[in-house]
């Protein structure tokens, strides 16, 4: 799938997910469904939970690394950023590494 596509793909599951509310803490009720099915159609990915501090925040992993999160846009507020709601590409400051169990 090209990364358009995942993008497009990612978007419209979100949409379907949320079903018009706000992402704020959604972040595993969309991405670990979205990554089971990504898997189904040979994405191969991950899901990924990383401790901010007073919260977790959940997001999936490609197998190439780079991060597909489609809740990004729950940290505009927090952060001061401007992401669409589904970010790919490299780990942000919200995707901090998981810790060594």
């Amino acid at each position: 799938m090209k990364d358009e596509e995942l993008v497009e793909f990612a978007k419209e599951f979100r949409e379907g997910i949320l079903d018009g509310r706000k992402s704020n803490f959604m972040c595993a009720a969309v991405s670990w469904p979205l990554c089971g099915l990504l898997n189904f159609y040979g994405v191969k990915c991950q899901t990924v939970e990383g401790d901010l501090g007073e919260m977790n925040h959940v997001w999936i992993e490609l197998e190439d690394g780079r991060v597909l999160d489609p809740t990004a846009d729950q940290f505009n507020e927090l952060f001061s950023l401007n992401h669409h709601p589904v970010y790919l590409g490299a780990p942000l400051a919200f995707h901090p590494p998981p810790n060594p169990s």
